[in-house]
């Protein structure tokens, strides 16, 4: 019983490695430049043992995606809707978001970039990531307006038509601060956009 729970902890180190190593490699050399060896050059295991755990190169970016995926909706909607019962507790809301993402920017704003140009290119093998990604926001925003128009904090409106219109202000404002001019574009224009999207919402 001992050995074989020690073989699930070796097997589950032996995937996290390969998907950190993968993690630096993409980010360094980007996903089509990329190779298998690279990977397992990084890892420092063979090839055979990445097919233990991955089908291909596109397989192992995808679960990365997903984990990504995972991270950033936590991050971003990570509260208690219960504790968000007055206009500030709002507003402070969403600062806490653009907080959240314009220290994400700094510490992960690489990945995040990869995530953008791979997901978002016409032809990509990874438009299912972009759409859960994409549903997965918006399932949260709608989550969040839902709540303020209970509590007659927020206008009487189309939550779904609001809660694209928010994620489509979000989703820009994250490829300019990713692309465009960076950080400092970043501090900028996340905490105006979001605040603003928020304070429209009110009554």
């Amino acid at each position: 019983m001992a050995r074989t729970r020690a073989a699930e902890i070796a097997r589950e180190v032996t995937g996290r490695e390969l998907l950190g190593a993968a993690l630096e490699v993409f980010v360094e050399k980007g996903y089509h430049a990329t190779t298998i060896s690279d990977i397992v050059r990084a890892a420092g295991v063979t090839q055979g043992t990445f097919y233990l755990y991955f089908k291909n190169k596109a397989d192992i970016f995808s679960a990365l995606l997903e984990e990504y995926r995972t991270l950033i909706i936590s991050g971003l909607f990570d509260v208690d809707v219960a504790s968000v019962k007055t206009r500030d507790d709002w507003l402070r809301l969403s600062d806490r978001i653009a907080g959240f993402l314009l220290d994400h920017i700094k510490t992960h704003g690489e990945f995040m970039r990869l995530f953008i140009a791979e997901t978002t290119t016409i032809g990509s093998c990874f438009v299912d990531e972009a759409n859960a990604f994409s549903s997965g926001i918006m399932r949260e925003i709608c989550r969040l307006i839902e709540h303020g128009i209970c509590l007659n904090l927020l206008r009487d409106i189309d939550v779904e038509a609001v809660a694209l219109s928010a994620f489509g202000a979000l989703k820009e404002v994250v490829r300019q601060s990713c692309f465009d001019e960076g950080t400092a574009s970043a501090e900028a224009l996340i905490p105006r956009v979001i605040r603003s999207q928020a304070e429209l919402l009110l009554k």
